[in-house]
């Protein structure tokens, strides 16, 4: 259809070409239907031959900082200083925000109190157990001690209960006197009364020991439980100290401050970010390519891609094709690393041209197109003449031309279509 346009305003091309002809008379200038008469001219030309060309599919994507990041303050306080501001560069370990910490710092002094109260309990406890070991010790020595005693006072006992039988003996037969047995009889009952007290300083000395063991388990018990609140309260201090370093956010690499999200006097915490850090030394450009094109590309290819703004084409080399595609759009976005670039900065928009499988096209040089009263056409030679014709151009490559419809593989065409005005010939 659109062909037949370009024939319908070739027509009026040629209404305009004879209503042209008294004008020329007058002025002696010969007309472009004089052109397609047939006079011939010695122009240089060139012939259409289809070529082998690769197509292309220009992408537009843009720069983007390889560290990007936001930062964000990890513990809630308010915002004491705020030193930065938007487009500001700053170094790694730059102070960004100072934020207000005095309960963080009353809470680490309240573990600093904590901790020192549980080693007091520690040595309280450990103070304790020695004291009950010595007291076991003692118990069971004396325990020891009131056991020999009895093995001993037994031994006296049997020894007296024999003498006491003796005597009864001699006793009855009258050999001895009734205060003699008595005698006898008296030193048994003493050895007895000495034995039930000595029996009784066993059972004080076992519960002695008794007493020893519980003391000590209880300070044993107490041992672990000073130690776990010790743990306790150094792990508050620990915390409370990360807590006052956090208390400084401070930039993690060398930068610049894109984007300033508070101010001074802000209350900040965590997941609220405070300013976005972006690095300019190392950038990569970012483009979302159609998923009929993927095939096209693979890691580790280059790639031509123009920055218009910078002036700048530089062959960038396919880092990463992320391995998903965009349900709605149908797009998978690629990293594609660049070399440095002189005034790139994140955002800077570029096209990146993805070159196809190779095809057969009908190339003509660039300046072989004319444009007469809005109609694009080529002067074709035609057995000695030059004649204008209507074509459908297509895609450039290079200094060459792509022609979709007009004229035929094999024809002739004016090499430099300037050289073919009306008044030349």
């Amino acid at each position: 259809m659109g062909f037949a346009l370009l024939l319908l305003s070739v027509g009026g091309v040629g209404g305009w070409v004879l209503g042209s002809r008294t004008q020329s008379a007058r002025t002696g200038v010969v007309p472009d239907a004089a052109v397609q008469e047939g006079v011939p001219l010695p122009f240089k030309t060139v012939a259409v031959n289809p070529q082998s060309v690769s197509s292309e599919r220009i992408l537009v994507g843009s720069l983007e900082a390889v560290e990007s990041v936001s930062l964000s303050s990890r513990i809630v306080g308010r915002i004491l200083e705020f030193p930065v501001q938007e487009g500001q560069r700053v170094a790694a370990g730059s102070l960004i925000a100072r934020l207000d910490v005095s309960d963080v710092q009353a809470a680490w002094q309240q573990a600093q109190a904590q901790r020192q109260q549980a080693e007091a309990q520690l040595q309280q406890a450990q103070a304790n157990r020695i004291a009950a070991q010595a007291g076991l010790k003692v118990a069971e020595a004396l325990l020891h001690q009131t056991q020999a005693q009895k093995q001993e006072a037994e031994a006296e006992l049997s020894e007296a209960q024999l003498h006491q039988q003796r005597m009864q003996g001699l006793q009855a037969e009258g050999a001895i006197t009734q205060a003699q047995l008595d005698q006898a009889s008296t030193r048994v009952a003493v050895i007895l009364a000495r034995i039930a007290q000595i029996e009784a300083g066993i059972q004080q000395a076992e519960q002695g020991i008794a007493q020893a063991q519980a003391q000590m388990a209880q300070a044993e018990s107490g041992i672990p439980q000073a130690q776990a609140a010790i743990a306790q309260a150094q792990a508050v201090i620990d915390q409370s100290q990360a807590n006052l370093e956090y208390g400084r956010l401070l930039a993690p690499f060398d930068g610049v401050i894109t984007r300033k999200y508070a101010e001074v006097g802000s209350l900040a915490g965590p997941a609220q970010p405070l300013v976005h850090l972006e690095s300019t030394e190392r950038l990569r450009f970012s483009v979302t390519v159609p998923e009929s094109q993927v095939s096209q590309i693979q890691v580790g290819q280059s790639v031509p891609i123009a920055f218009d703004s910078l002036n700048q084409t530089v062959e960038g080399t396919i880092q990463q094709i992320i391995p998903s595609a965009d349900p709605v759009a149908r797009t998978v976005v690629v990293k594609v690393d660049v070399p440095a670039l002189t005034g790139g900065i994140p955002g800077l928009l570029g096209r990146l041209t993805v070159l196809g499988p190779t095809r057969q096209a009908l190339l003509i040089p660039q300046e072989s197109v004319v444009e007469q009263f809005g109609i694009t056409g080529v002067y074709r030679w035609v057995a000695g003449k030059a004649v204008f014709t209507p074509v459908v151009i297509g895609s450039r490559y290079g200094n060459r031309v792509e022609i979709h419809a007009g004229i035929q593989p094999g024809e002739q065409v004016i090499q430099d279509a300037t050289a073919v005005q009306i008044g030349s010939l």
